[in-house]
């Protein structure tokens, strides 16, 4: 099973597994880090409660979303399954270096 699968649409958890198969990790490590970032609600117009600017699944930060080519208002307006596009787009040059739950985590950190 994996972890939070219950709290995301079918086509999320597609994605989510494609994503973290190209990275060679379990979708539970991705998915334990996006409900920790969204206050387990898997929302991608959540922000950050400090003010930081940061919003979303993993918590995009203003200055991630523009080396994305996009900003936090459009991620904002975006669906989750949308959103992890960017998702994918953001763990992508970690590919083979991401070991650990706490890796993933650190990554988004």
């Amino acid at each position: 099973m994996i972890a939070w699968s219950a709290k995301v649409s079918p086509e999320f958890l597609k994605i989510a597994e494609g994503i973290c198969q190209n990275l060679v990790i379990p979708t539970s490590w991705l998915m334990a880090c996006m409900a920790f970032e969204s206050g387990r609600t898997f929302s991608p117009s959540i922000r950050n409660a400090a003010g930081s600017g940061a919003i979303g699944l993993i918590q995009f930060m203003p200055s991630t979303a523009m080396a994305l080519d996009t900003n936090t208002d459009l991620l904002a307006a975006m669906t989750a399954e949308q959103q992890l596009e960017y998702v994918a787009q953001y763990f992508d040059p970690l590919w083979g270096k991401l070991k650990s739950l706490e890796d993933v985590y650190m990554a988004i950190l």
